[in-house]
């Protein structure tokens, strides 16, 4: 595991601590004795390079967008460069999350039907797939009420609700502000004037409160310090989850004229966009100075702030960049270097900004390589809360609570993904899909991806290639061995459901090792 630390004092002063530890046991960083607060952040499609600072993407920071307060966080937290979502669009990655399951156990691999774009053009048949998180699944909200932790739930869920599944408050939270099992806002962005598909309920808890076009994300941001408030004896959970930036591509007002004399770039030119990126880190800042301000009721001359753990995260990557594929239309942002972006099995599809930040526990303006995913949440947030693992509970991530402390040890681990569904490229009258079934594994700087329809390997060293531009599988035959076995192994283990073929409804057989 590689580890930058940007702050010479802090290293300077870890360094006086390693000694002082060798002489009277002191500890690196001081460890809390409160169950901490944990504010989780997740912004929906936001991609890799969709925010300013550098600090989570190589210095790749948008020089249009503008996140001030994303970059407060990355200043005094750590910030992760090979973050991944476990999906590449946004129900997969949100049970990933609930359940600390990759897909093939949860068998949520992506949003609604599986068999998208024109049958014409798709050679297999996808694999049956659930569109919404088991009622009987341990959630992670479950298990941290379970040691008295005030749980709320404010926005975007997708994970069920009126037509399968269960509400935010049917899975371990305590209140359930906004989410249902839509996918975005249904009526335009403003709280007071929030409409529905057909047959469905308006959001729980967005009643029009009488303030004329109120921004939803603002709604659901002051509902969420209204809980925080309001639960004054527990350490609370809090699960942010902005509609933001999912289509409808909107803005409010002041944040899009912000824009109006800033000159576009290249890849980052969508002043809409931008001022979509501006409105919900405007309520990160919101959250940072409540926390800063506000007394915490549990431990005497703190501040809240003080004793929170706060996750800053993305479920997938940015919606554009896809005219390497030749995809056309839908670019309203751009991940460059990444290739692709939402829907795609390439980085610019599921690689994501991830930000840590735990005041005097976690080392600040540190940046880590160490390739982390959406399954690695759900036992990191039980350790720093001192949570046992459900009874019988399979967990498929990695503890993280050692790297956020900054004990620089080393970590080997390979991460997956199997999609074995189709996703469209909105041009339904050409052959282009920003996905086929596929399935994926990340191996240090290895990844190694094997295409269903046509039992092709592709192998990028993403270290020397982040843009995936050269397949180098067929000269590292032994790599794609290596790995292709180790891929196979888990799809196995986690019994992956398959593809079929068309002509027989059989499923199609595991990748083909060369």
């Amino acid at each position: 595991m590689r580890i930058i630390k940007k702050n010479l004092l802090y290293s300077v002063l870890v360094a006086i601590c390693l000694i002082n530890n060798f002489f009277l046991g002191c500890n690196t960083i001081p460890q809390s004795n409160e169950k901490p607060n944990i504010l989780f952040i997740i912004v929906d499609d936001l991609g890799w390079t969709d925010i300013s600072t550098g600090s989570t993407n190589y210095d790749y920071g948008s020089d249009y967008y503008e996140t001030p307060n994303v970059d407060w966080l990355a200043e005094n937290g750590m910030a992760f460069t090979n973050a991944y979502a476990t999906g590449p669009n946004c129900a997969p990655t949100r049970a990933a999350l609930m359940s600390g399951q990759y897909a093939n156990r949860t068998k949520m691999y992506t949003v609604h039907d599986p068999n998208r774009g024109e049958e014409a053009h798709r050679k297999l048949i996808a694999s049956e797939n659930k569109e919404f998180l088991d009622l009987n699944q341990a959630t992670l909200a479950e298990a941290l009420k379970s040691v008295d932790y005030a749980t709320g739930h404010f926005g975007k869920w997708h994970l069920g609700g009126h037509l399968g599944g269960g509400l935010p408050d049917e899975q371990g939270f305590d209140i359930n502000i906004g989410g249902t099992n839509i996918g975005g806002s249904t009526g335009g962005f403003f709280s007071n004037n929030i409409g529905a598909y057909p047959g469905n309920p308006l959001m729980p808890g967005l009643e029009p409160n009488g303030l004329e076009n109120e921004w939803l994300d603002d709604r659901i941001t002051g509902e969420a310090i209204k809980f925080i408030d309001q639960n004054e004896n527990k350490p609370f959970f809090v699960h942010l989850s902005f509609f933001a930036v999912h289509t409808p591509i909107s803005s409010p007002k002041t944040d899009f004229d912000y824009f109006n004399d800033k000159p576009k770039t290249k890849h980052h030119n969508n002043q809409t966009y931008a001022g979509f990126v501006k409105s919900f880190d405007n309520n990160i800042g919101r959250l940072i100075n409540y926390l800063e301000t506000t007394n915490d009721p549990i431990q005497t001359n703190k501040k809240m702030i003080d004793n929170t753990v706060i996750i800053f995260y993305s479920d997938n990557g940015g919606l554009g960049g896809y005219e390497r594929s030749g995809i056309e239309g839908w670019n309203f942002t751009s991940q460059y270097p990444l290739r692709d972006g939402k829907g795609s099995l390439k980085e610019g599809g599921i690689r994501v900004p991830l930000i840590a930040y735990w005041k005097n526990q976690i080392p600040t303006n540190t940046i880590n390589h160490l390739p982390v995913t959406t399954v690695d949440f759900y036992p990191t947030l039980l350790a720093l809360s001192d949570t046992k693992i459900p009874d019988n509970k399979i967990l498929d991530g990695i503890n993280l609570l050692p790297v956020l402390r900054g004990e620089d040890h080393e970590i080997n681990r390979d991460l997956f993904w199997h999609f074995p569904a189709y996703l469209e490229a909105y041009q339904r009258d050409v052959p282009n899909f920003r996905t086929t079934p596929v399935s994926v594994i990340r191996s240090g700087d290895w990844k190694l991806l094997y295409y269903y329809e046509s039992k092709n390997w592709e192998l990028y060293n993403l270290t020397t290639d982040i843009g995936e531009n050269q397949n180098v599988a067929s000269e590292n035959q032994s790599v794609v061995n290596n790995l292709g076995k180790r891929l196979v192994d888990w799809l196995i283990e986690t019994k992956a459901d398959m593809p079929k073929e068309k002509e027989t409804g059989q499923s199609v057989d595991y990748p083909n090792l060369p």
